[in-house]
């Protein structure tokens, strides 16, 4: 997806019961260093910790109508850690997690590209990147109103991070850079490039000053606070009903529905599908701010 060239359709590996692997990280062992290739997951709970390094460049799948869940095995640590190499993921749900924030990619050889996933309900929160590593993430639920953690975190001079039709959600807690915010960065001199559009970003702190990724170019997004080019669509609080389970669940309800139609706008090379599959509407032309379409 970085590159522009496709994996090989002859390193194709499927995990699951029945499959070649019952384990992913024994799927992701057997392609070994610098390898390419795609790991088909199937329904199920994956209990176990992911790596990629080595110069892997791996896709990660769910298999069509599946939604496989990697969950927590003894916490303390990321469901899926990069450091170096390259990971393609698309329809799976991270969950349950404590510890550590479930996704971390770090490092200049470390790049993620995450489509249509959902990495809500962690702990130990949703995704940092980090020390120059490079992030597309589209389609995708990233976090839940926990306290004291963030969905998505941004750190240090180089990394690089872009985040489109996502819904960002973080819960209640201390302001400031260890507080609980849908979008976290490091502070000057430390600022990452980070672009954010067509998305919904809110948390449920009341006292958050807005502030925590102050270099980000922010465009046709829901937030909760002004700026130009952006909608301000207020405070948010789980009374506000506006997604069906505000823990792990972002699709949208009647009352969402109302609130974020008209606020993205989609354009060419933008997502052509919601999370769920639905198509998304054409060049030009308004869209609802998010991962979902109600």
């Amino acid at each position: 997806m970085f590159e522009g060239v496709c994996l090989s359709m002859d390193s194709v590996v499927h995990v699951g019961p029945g499959q070649t692997f019952g384990s992913i990280a024994s799927a992701v062992a057997s392609f070994g260093a610098v390898a390419r290739g795609t790991i088909i997951v199937h329904k199920g709970t994956y209990a176990e910790p992911l790596v990629i390094d080595e110069g892997q460049v791996l896709g990660i799948l769910a298999s069509p109508g599946d939604l496989p869940n990697l969950t927590v095995l003894f916490g303390g640590e990321p469901r899926l850690l990069v450091t170096d190499g390259t990971i393609i993921m698309d329809g799976l749900s991270i969950s349950g997690n404590g510890g550590e924030p479930a996704v971390q990619v770090r490092g200049l050889a470390a790049w993620l590209w995450a489509d249509r996933n959902r990495i809500v309900n962690n702990f130990g929160g949703g995704i940092l990147v980090e020390e120059g590593a490079k992030a597309t993430v589209r389609n995708c639920f990233v976090g839940g109103v926990l306290a004291n953690v963030e969905a998505l975190e941004v750190n240090d001079v180089g990394t690089v991070v872009e985040v489109s039709y996502s819904t960002l959600i973080a819960g209640s807690g201390l302001d400031g850079g260890d507080g609980t915010h849908a979008l976290q960065c490091s502070a000057f001199p430390y600022n990452p490039s980070v672009s954010v559009k067509d998305s919904i970003v809110h948390d449920t702190n009341d006292d958050d000053s807005h502030d925590e990724c102050a270099g980000a170019v922010l465009n046709n997004n829901a937030l909760e606070f002004d700026r130009a080019g952006n909608a301000n669509v207020g405070p948010y609080s789980i009374m506000s009903n506006w997604f069906t389970n505000p823990y792990s669940d972002f699709t949208l309800t009647m009352a969402g529905d109302s609130v974020f139609d008209n606020i993205a706008e989609w354009n060419e090379g933008d997502p052509p599908t919601d999370i769920l599959g639905t198509p998304r509407p054409g060049d030009g032309m308004a869209d609802y701010a998010g991962a979902h379409i109600p």
